[in-house]
């Protein structure tokens, strides 16, 4: 191929990124891009631009996320739910990603020792009594016991984001599965799965432990830890800023497989997309943010992008899988 060729597709395929990243793309003009990035080339020339842009983006882009994450948290009044389907999700998904925004609302608890939970697709900003405030994610369940001498919190299912505030007389811990985390003034994530506990630590400190016998594992901010039945694993740097996104209402991938992706966008949602697609499809990366809850404009992008196409649909479940 000529150089004049190589020349026009990468003109193409840098439109096209622009294009893609306006909010009044569509939904046409993305069955377009579909069928021109069909042709190796043109889909070799658009990588090419990807890669560029992922590469800037990684500079520019995490700034931006963490001011929108921190003021998402400092914010009192939270915003009811809602659902955008715009244009502009569909693009995200189109450079490797997906943007959602999810509502909330915030309580005072002044009832301690009480459960609070949420439902698949719901978050929940909680203060409590002693000035700490804690953002329940989707289907969370957690149960609040305070006295004078202490601050504990049983997360007895899904993930909390904490936010604690300083009071070095009454300790503040969170618990599920004989795991402990206690926080030295800090705000930390816990998430919960079938068989694990994972600690995610933003600022301060957090001492993890798995009973009372093993000794306690300091993790700081950009730090994660995982605690099973085995004890505590080493800790690890990640971005904790990108992992906390959900606070925001975003959940923020970096190079995530698809099945991956899918599993976290079912999280949100009680009709779960199962998606039957080649290993080599399914296992491909994918960068980006997406707005949680918003199966449908998910649906969409995949069959635009990836063109995956939904084969079955019941109430409880939407199977994807590509043509042919």
């Amino acid at each position: 191929m000529s150089d004049a060729a190589d020349r026009s597709r990468v003109l193409a395929a840098s439109e096209w990124f622009t294009e893609l990243k306006r909010p009044s793309i569509s939904v046409e003009r993305l069955h377009e891009f579909r069928d021109w990035r069909s042709d190796a080339a043109n889909a070799e020339a658009f990588a090419k631009v990807e890669r560029m842009w992922t590469s800037a983006a990684n500079l520019s882009d995490r700034p931006a996320i963490r001011a929108a994450t921190d003021a998402a948290l400092a914010a009192h009044p939270v915003r009811p739910a809602r659902s955008t389907r715009t244009a502009k999700s569909w693009a995200a998904l189109a450079v490797g990603g997906l943007v959602v925004m999810g509502g909330s609302a915030i309580f005072v608890l002044r009832d301690l020792g009480r459960t609070y939970a949420t439902e698949v697709g719901e978050q929940r900003l909680t203060q409590l009594e002693d000035g700490s405030r804690v953002r329940l994610n989707t289907h969370t369940k957690l149960k609040v016991h305070f006295d004078r001498e202490g601050r504990r919190i049983e997360l007895i299912r899904g993930q909390a984001f904490f936010d604690v505030a300083h009071d070095p007389k009454r300790p503040f811990l969170v618990e599920a599965e004989g795991a402990q985390a206690r926080a030295l003034g800090t705000r930390f994530d816990v998430r919960r799965y079938a068989a694990s506990l994972r600690v995610v630590v933003l600022q301060g400190e957090v001492a993890v432990s798995k009973g009372e016998a093993s000794p306690a594992i300091v993790v700081r901010p950009n730090q994660a830890v995982t605690v099973s039945a085995s004890g505590v694993a080493p800790p690890r740097q990640i971005d904790a800023q990108e992992e906390a996104g959900w606070t925001s209402g975003r959940l923020t991938f970096r190079g995530v497989p698809l099945r991956a992706a899918v599993e976290e966008v079912n999280r949100y949602s009680e009709q779960k997309i199962v998606l039957q697609a080649p290993g080599d499809l399914a296992d491909e990366t994918v960068s980006g943010e997406f707005e949680a809850g918003d199966t449908a404009t998910f649906l969409a992008a995949l069959e635009a992008v990836l063109n995956l196409r939904v084969v079955q649909r019941s109430d409880r479940e939407i199977r994807v899988a590509s043509p042919g």
